[in-house]
C-alpha cells in the first residue's frame, strides 16, 4: 500500500465517525464508499483506534471505546454495502476496544464486547468457517465468566442461546457431543427466557432447540423428533405469520421438513401452508425488490415441498394450485414498483386518489422499517436490553392495503380488469385453469423441484382431468446437466451449439419423457399449451420430436397438434391474455432495421406491410423512442412488428430492451407502461426476445414478451436465441401470409410457417421467392451475391433450413 492509498483510508475515518450517530447517514456513507471500506480499511481503522485509545486519558478512552463499540454494532447490522467487509470492520472495532474494556478494569463492558465479538465471528465470511465458530465459542465462554445467571440473568440466558447456536453449527469436535452441548445451552436459556416474560426470545430459543433435537444423534430418533416437533409448535405460538412472518417461515419450514421426511404428509402440508402465508406477507412488507426476491428464493423449497406433499396424498388439484401460486411474483412486484397507471379513460380524481393511497402505504412501510431497525432481532448489544421490546405493529399497514385493494376493485377493475394483476398475485383455482381450454386442447404445465421433474397434464370437457407425471431423481439430474451444457455451449461456442441442436433436442425429449407425457392426452386433443418452469422457458419444446400412439416415426409437437402449440408463462397470465380484446388485424405498426445492419429486414418488413391495408413503418433513423411515443394512433394498432435487435439484461431485467435508432434502448420498464387495448399481435423479430432470468430459483418469467402481454396484446411472438436474418425474414413473411387462412390464430399460423421453413427444398424455395415476388433485387450486389452463394452450394432437394436453429427459435405466447 503506497502513501497516497494510506492517506485515502485515513481520511475516511473522520468522515465515518461524523455519521456514526445517524443510521441513515451511515448507510449512505457505506454506499458511497463501498470500494474503500474493505479489509485494508478495517486493519487501518483498528490500528488508528488502538493508537488513539492508548494516548488519551482513561475517562476519555472509556467514552471513545463505547462510541467505537456502538459503531461496530451498527456495521454488523448494516443492510447495505459489502457484508464481508462490514463484518471485518465490526470485528476490528470490537477487538480494538478490548484494550480499554479489560476484564480487570471494566468486566461488564468486557463481557458485553466478548458477546458481540462472538456473534460477529459466528457470522464471519472471511477465513475458515470452522475456525470462526471456534473463536465465537471462545468469546461466548469468556463472556459467561462475568455474565452469570445470578448477576445478569437475562444477558446470561441470551448468551447461552448464542453459545447453543454456535455449538449447533460447530464443525470441529464430535457432532453428537456438540449437539448435546447445544441442547444444554438452550435448556438453560429457557429457564430465564420464559414465554410470559420474554415471548420473542422464548420463541426463537424454542425454534433453535427444535433444530438441535431434529439433528440429535444420541437418544431414540422417534423421541428426538417428537421433541423437535413439540419445540417448533411451541415457537409458532409466538412466531405467527402475521406478527413474525420471517420467523414463521423459518420455523414452519423446519416443522414441515421433519413431517415431510417422516412421511407425515398432513402435518407437512399444514406446516408448509402456514409458512407460505408467512412468505407472502413478508414479501408484501419488504421495502425493496431485492429483499422481496430474497424472501422468495429463501422460501422456494417450501413451495416445492408442499406440491410434493399434496401429490404424495393424491391431492393433485391442490398441488397444481400451489405450483401456480409460486409463479410470477417478482414480475408483479417489478411492475408494482413503477406505479403504473391503469389503462383506459379515468378521471383525474381517480388517478389522484390512487396515487394518494399508494403513497400512504409507501410511507407506512418506511415508518415500519425504521421501527424494525430499532428492534433488530439480530442486535448484538444485548447488555442494555433489560426488558422485552414489542414487535412493530403492522395493523395500520394491513388496513391501508385493504383500502387500496377495495378502491381498485370498485373504481378501476370495471374499466381495466387486468390492472389488479399488476398490483398483486391473485391465486387461480384448478377449476379456473380447466376453464381456460376447450375439450380438444391440453395444457402441460411443468414444475421442477430440486429432486424431480413434475408435469401436470390438464384437459377439459366430459373426460377432462388433471394428471400428474413425476420423474425419477436421475432424470432431474440429467436435465440439469443437459441445460448446463446447452447454455454453456450457446454462450461459448455458438457454431458448435448450432450444429448439435438437433441431437440435443432428441436427448431433451428422452429426459423429459415427452412420449410418455403426450400418451396421457386424449386422442382428440389437437391443440397444446406448454407452460414451462424455470430454465425450460428457454428451450424450444415445440420442436422436440415424440412418438404418439405407438407410431414408428417420431414427429415434432408442431406436427402432432395441428391446431397449434403455444406457450404461456403461467395459467394466471394465460387467463389474462384471454381477457384481452384484440381480434382484428387491419393495421400494422412496424419498426424496420433501426440500426441499419440487418441485411434482409427491409425485404421482410416491406413484404409484410403489403399484406395490410393501413401499414405504418418507422424505418432506420426514423425508428426512435420519441417517434414511437408520439405516434398518434398507437393505442389503436392491431399488429406491432419489431424487426430489430434485442437484448436481455440478466442483472436488471427491467433494463432488457429492443434497440432502436441511434442505439436507444426501449426498455421492458417502458414497455410495461404501454397501452395497447386493440392489439392482437406483437411480433418481436429480434434476438433473444423470449429470454428470461434463468439463474433465479423462483420461476420469474420477466422478459420482453411479458411486457407486451401486460400492455394489452393477447399474443406475442418472441425468439429464444440469436436468430439468423435470412431465415427469420422468410419465416415471418410466411407467418403473416398464413394468418388470414388461420382465422388470425397466431399459434397455428406460426407453427405452419415453421414446418414449411423446415421442410422446404432449394427448388421449392426458389419457386416461392418468384411466386411471392420477394424483392431480392433490393439487395445491394454484395448482399445478393451472399444469398446466391448459399443456394449455389446446395442440391435441388436439399433443405436449407432443416436445422432447428433456423425455424424453432420463435414461440407463440399467450392466447
Amino acid at each position: 500500500m503506497n502513501e497516497q492509498q494510506l492517506q485515502t483510508y485515513l481520511n475516511l475515518i473522520p468522515e465515518l465517525l461524523n455519521c456514526a450517530d445517524d443510521k441513515a447517514k451511515l448507510q449512505q456513507f457505506v454506499i458511497d464508499n463501498q470500494e474503500l471500506l474493505d479489509e485494508n480499511f478495517a486493519e487501518i481503522f483498528y490500528q488508528k483506534t488502538i493508537a488513539v485509545l492508548s494516548n488519551v486519558e482513561s475517562e476519555q478512552a472509556y467514552g471513545l471505546a463505547g462510541f467505537i463499540g456502538n459503531l461496530s454494532i451498527q456495521f454488523y447490522q448494516l443492510p447495505r454495502g459489502n457484508r464481508k467487509n462490514n463484518l471485518e470492520i465490526a470485528i476490528k472495532g470490537f477487538q480494538a476496544i478490548v484494550s480499554v474494556f479489560t476484564f480487570e478494569a471494566f468486566p461488564i463492558d468486557w463481557a458485553s464486547t466478548q458477546n458481540n465479538l462472538g456473534i460477529a465471528y459466528a457470522d464471519r465470511i472471511k477465513g475458515e468457517k470452522a475456525d470462526n465458530l471456534e473463536a465465537a465459542i471462545d468469546c461466548f465462554r469468556e463472556s459467561l465468566k462475568v455474565i452469570t445467571r445470578d448477576a445478569f440473568p437475562i444477558e446470561w440466558a441470551r448468551t447461552q442461546n448464542n453459545l447453543g447456536t454456535a455449538y449447533t453449527n460447530r464443525i470441529k469436535g464430535e457432532k453428537a457431543d456438540n449437539l448435546e452441548a447445544a441442547i444444554d445451552c438452550y435448556r438453560e436459556s429457557l429457564k430465564v427466557l420464559t414465554r410470559d416474560a420474554f415471548p420473542i426470545d422464548w420463541a426463537r430459543t424454542q425454534n433453535n432447540l427444535g433444530t438441535a433435537y431434529r439433528n440429535r444423534i444420541k437418544g431414540e430418533k422417534a423421541d428426538n423428533l417428537e421433541a423437535a416437533i413439540y419445540c417448533y409448535r411451541e415457537s409458532l405460538k409466538v412466531h405467527t405469520r402475521d406478527a413474525f412472518p420471517i420467523e414463521c417461515l423459518q420455523t414452519g419450514g423446519n416443522l414441515g421438513k421433519i413431517a415431510f421426511e417422516e412421511g407425515n404428509w398432513q402435518l407437512a402440508i399444514d406446516a408448509y401452508k402456514n409458512a407460505i402465508e408467512a412468505v407472502e406477507i413478508s414479501r408484501s412488507w419488504a421495502m425493496t425488490l431485492q429483499s422481496k426476491k430474497d424472501v422468495m428464493e429463501t422460501a422456494i423449497n417450501v413451495y416445492y415441498k408442499i406440491v410434493l406433499a399434496y401429490l404424495n396424498t393424491k391431492q393433485t388439484l391442490q398441488a397444481l394450485e400451489y405450483a401456480e401460486r409460486s409463479k410470477a411474483r417478482n414480475l408483479v412486484e417489478l411492475i408494482t414498483s413503477r406505479d403504473l397507471k391503469p389503462k383506459g379513460d379515468f378521471s383525474p380524481d381517480i388517478l389522484t386518489e390512487l396515487k394518494r393511497l399508494r403513497n400512504r402505504i409507501r410511507n407506512e412501510k418506511i415508518r415500519l422499517a425504521n421501527e424494525e431497525t430499532k428492534y433488530n432481532y439480530n442486535a448484538t448489544s444485548e447488555s442494555d436490553r433489560s426488558s422485552q421490546t414489542s414487535p412493530v405493529d403492522r395493523t395500520h399497514l394491513r388496513q391501508l392495503q385493504q383500502e387500496l385493494d377495495e378502491f381498485i376493485q370498485r373504481h378501476i377493475s370495471p374499466i381495466d380488469p387486468s390492472f389488479t394483476l399488476t398490483q398483486k398475485i391473485e391465486s387461480i383455482t384448478s377449476s379456473e385453469i380447466e376453464s381456460l381450454i376447450d375439450d380438444r386442447t391440453a395444457i402441460v404445465e411443468w414444475y421442477i423441484t430440486g429432486d424431480e421433474i413434475i408435469a401436470f397434464i390438464i384437459t377439459s370437457g366430459d373426460d377432462g382431468k388433471i394428471i400428474p407425471w413425476r420423474s425419477s431423481s436421475s432424470d432431474r439430474t440429467n436435465l440439469g446437466n443437459w441445460v448446463n451444457e446447452y447454455l454453456e455451449t450457446y454462450y461459448s461456442n455458438f457454431q458448435e451449439w448450432k450444429s448439435e441442436l438437433t441431437n440435443r433436442l432428441k436427448n431433451l425429449g428422452s429426459i423429459l419423457h415427452l412420449d410418455e407425457i403426450i400418451s396421457l392426452l386424449p386422442k382428440k386433443c389437437d391443440s397444446l399449451i406448454l407452460i414451462p418452469h424455470r430454465f425450460l422457458h428457454l428451450l424450444p419444446l415445440h420442436a422436440v420430436s415424440v412418438r404418439r400412439e405407438n407410431s414408428e416415426n417420431a414427429k415434432s409437437l408442431l406436427e402432432l397438434f395441428p391446431r397449434g402449440v403455444k406457450y404461456a408463462p403461467s395459467c394466471q397470465l394465460l387467463k389474462l391474455s384471454q381477457t384481452q380484446k384484440g381480434q382484428q388485424l387491419q393495421n400494422l405498426f412496424a419498426i424496420q432495421d433501426p440500426e441499419d445492419n440487418l441485411i434482409f429486414t427491409n425485404i421482410e418488413v416491406e413484404k409484410i406491410a403489403s399484406l395490410f391495408p393501413n401499414p405504418s413503418i418507422l424505418a432506420k433513423q426514423a425508428a426512435t423512442k420519441d417517434a414511437i411515443k408520439n405516434y398518434p394512433n398507437f393505442s389503436s394498432v392491431h399488429c406491432c412488428h419489431f424487426s430489430c435487435h434485442g437484448k436481455f439484461n440478466l442483472k436488471s431485467p427491467l433494463e432488457s430492451a429492443l434497440i432502436l435508432a441511434n442505439g436507444e434502448n426501449w426498455t421492458l420498464g417502458e414497455i410495461f407502461e404501454l397501452y395497447l387495448p386493440q392489439c392482437h399481435l406483437v411480433t418481436l423479430s429480434a434476438c433473444e426476445t423470449g429470454s428470461i432470468d434463468f439463474t433465479s430459483f423462483s420461476d420469474e418469467y420477466i422478459g420482453l414478451a411479458s411486457g407486451f402481454i401486460y400492455a394489452g396484446s393477447p399474443n406475442v411472438v418472441s425468439s429464444l436465441w440469436n436468430v439468423e436474418d435470412l431465415s427469420t425474414s422468410f419465416l415471418t413473411i410466411a407467418f403473416y401470409q398464413n394468418l388470414p387462412s388461420c382465422n388470425n390464430n397466431v399459434a397455428i399460423a406460426l407453427n405452419k410457417a415453421q414446418l414449411w421453413l423446415r421442410d422446404i427444398t432449394k427448388t421449392e424455395l426458389v419457386e416461392w421467392i418468384e411466386i411471392n415476388k420477394i424483392p431480392l433485387d433490393k439487395l445491394d450486389p454484395t448482399q445478393r451475391s451472399f444469398f446466391d452463394r448459399i443456394l449455389y452450394k446446395m442440391q435441388d432437394s436439399d433443405r436449407p433450413f432443416e436445422n432447428p436453429y433456423y425455424w424453432a427459435a420463435f414461440c407463440a405466447i399467450g392466447k
